[in-house]
Order: structure tokens, then C-alpha cells, then sequence
């Protein structure tokens, strides 16, 4: 197996134990045990345990931002890129439980203040998601992008963090749910239905 195929390997693995049993409870040996693999094989790619922490929080991170990213700059109705982002972020809620984020927030407070950031920086771009449903027409006539956008960022500031989801009033999947639906049907115009031609007699 060459370098490229067991680095997957072990990322496949390290995430699924991760997603399981949080970052505490999973070890270095545990993953070498279940790979069946030497620790000695594991430390060639990963030096150490915050080192395989971090590659599986950028591969998850290199699925999700990019693919949000194209769904925010594409030239398409803005209920469509909704759907698209709504979609890529399904992957998300499904690759990371609850209980990985808390252990990150806790025990890496550096790297999830670099998640923070690429956050942040995907948010941002929803000023223009804003500006084109204004200039479309899709957006309520009384909301101004720049409040929705901060609106927006103070949600997911609030609500899409690890000390919420450990209270245990709601799910990943029902916040981000709340937050599209609150986006669609409470800043985005609906759209008209057309009458059907009435027949003459």
C-alpha cells in the first residue's frame, strides 16, 4: 500500500473513532490497534495525536468550504444556492457528532479558533448572497443585506457551537434545519404562483 492510500486509510478510521468516542477517549494505540498497523507506521504520518486531529479536521474542512464557496459565487437563484449549501452542509452534520466538536473546543483551543476563522470567512461571503437576492428581487423588500448578514453570523455565533449542543435542547441537524428555514421563508420573498388560465365559456 503506498504512503497516499494508508494516510486515507488511516484518516477513514481516525475520523470514524473520533466521530464515536469523541478525541479524548481515542488513542494513538487504539488506532494502530483497530488498523492493524505498528504505532511506529502511524507516527510516520502522524508525528502525534493533535497532528492526526488537525489532517482530519482540514479534509473535512476541504469538503465542505470549497463547495460552499462555488455555491455562494454561482450565478444561479438564490433559493437554488440555498439548496446547494443546505446539501453540503448535510455532509457535515453527518461526518461530525456533537461530541468531536466539544473535545475540539476543549482540547485543541487553538485549532478551533482556526475553524472559527475559515468560518467567519465563508460567512462573509453571504453579503453577497444578500446583495443578489436584493438586486433579484428575492429578497424582502424590507430587509437590507448588511443587517441580514449580521443577523446571520450572530446566529451560527450562538447557536452552531459545541456548549449549545451539549445542553441537549436540540440537534446539529435541527439548528442548521431552523437556520435555512428561517433564511428562506423569513428573509427570502416567496415565490408567486401563477394562476392557471381561466377556461371561457
Amino acid at each position: 500500500m503506498d504512503d497516499s492510500a494508508q494516510r486515507k486509510r488511516i484518516l477513514d478510521a481516525a475520523l470514524d473513532k473520533l466521530n464515536r468516542y469523541g478525541i479524548r477517549r481515542v488513542t494513538m494505540d487504539d488506532l494502530a490497534r483497530e488498523l492493524r498497523i505498528s504505532k511506529k507506521t502511524l507516527y510516520v504520518h502522524f508525528p502525534h495525536k493533535e497532528a492526526l486531529v488537525r489532517a482530519c479536521v482540514e479534509r473535512l474542512a476541504a469538503e465542505v468550504i470549497p463547495e460552499l464557496q462555488k455555491a455562494l459565487q454561482a450565478r444561479i437563484p438564490v433559493r437554488e444556492k440555498l439548496g446547494w449549501m443546505s446539501q453540503t452542509l448535510s455532509v457535515m452534520r453527518r461526518s461530525v457528532s456533537t461530541e468531536l466538536l466539544s473535545d475540539l473546543q476543549r482540547e485543541y483551543p487553538q485549532l478551533w479558533d482556526e475553524i472559527a476563522k475559515k468560518r467567519r470567512a465563508v460567512l462573509v461571503g453571504f453579503e453577497k448572497f444578500f446583495v443578489d437576492a436584493a438586486k433579484s428581487g428575492e429578497l424582502r423588500p424590507e430587509i437590507h443585506p448588511q443587517v441580514a448578514l449580521r443577523v446571520l453570523m450572530a446566529i451560527i455565533e450562538n447557536v452552531m457551537v459545541p456548549d449549545v449542543f451539549a445542553a441537549g435542547e436540540f440537534s446539529h441537524a435541527q439548528a442548521a434545519e431552523t437556520i435555512a428555514t428561517l433564511l428562506e421563508n423569513g428573509m427570502l420573498q416567496q415565490p408567486t404562483r401563477r394562476r392557471s388560465p381561466t377556461k371561457r365559456k
